[in-house]
């Protein structure tokens, strides 16, 4: 025998490995993606409201003449505070509606009456073009701060949720107390 007796075995290889690599190729090609997963830092509802408010005194909106501006935005903050605090539907609710959910939170009278006063004067100037004093504003202000740090939740903590590229929460985890 000579080495042309064994060229098949030499082209059976060859095959194999052609076969071997285009397998390998195919399934590199079809293997899934790695998801892009993102990380999210919720913070508690207190510190968000508090750097809200902080930002919108350090703008002095009321000072340039923007009263309704401030006052819209003095309200949202309040109600979106309200919102993740007390889990109530604040955003989209009247503020009699407000305070009748948060009664049902064992909400405290005394934050009420502040907090409604707030509400009430705050739509006056942005629904019927009601003209305050000018002390009012800064005075509210104060007031929504007092009212938050009353009424925060001390046992909060910042919440870690990772997230796919589809919206689906893949770990929710909490770290850092805020006090």
């Amino acid at each position: 025998k000579n080495w042309q007796d064994f060229l098949w075995i030499a082209y059976a290889l060859a095959a194999l490995l052609v076969m071997a690599l285009i397998y390998f190729l195919i399934q590199r090609k079809n293997k899934e993606p790695e998801p892009i997963l993102t990380t999210i830092v919720k913070q508690p509802a207190h510190i968000i409201a508090l750097e809200k408010l902080d930002n919108l005194r350090s703008q002095g909106l009321w000072k340039t003449g923007n009263i309704k501006e401030f006052q819209s935005e003095l309200t949202y903050t309040i109600r979106e505070y309200l919102e993740n605090r007390f889990e109530i539907n604040a955003l989209e609710s009247t503020t009699d509606e407000i305070t009748r959910s948060l009664r049902q939170k064992d909400f405290s009278t005394a934050h009420e009456s502040a907090l409604k006063e707030i509400l009430q004067i705050a739509d006056l100037i942005k629904f019927a073009k009601a003209n305050p004093p000018e002390d009012i504003h800064e005075s509210f202000l104060d007031t929504a701060v007092r009212f938050v740090e009353d009424t925060k939740n001390i046992h909060s903590k910042e919440e870690i949720i990772v997230i796919d590229e589809h919206g689906n929460v893949v770990t929710n985890s909490q770290s850092i107390s805020h006090e």
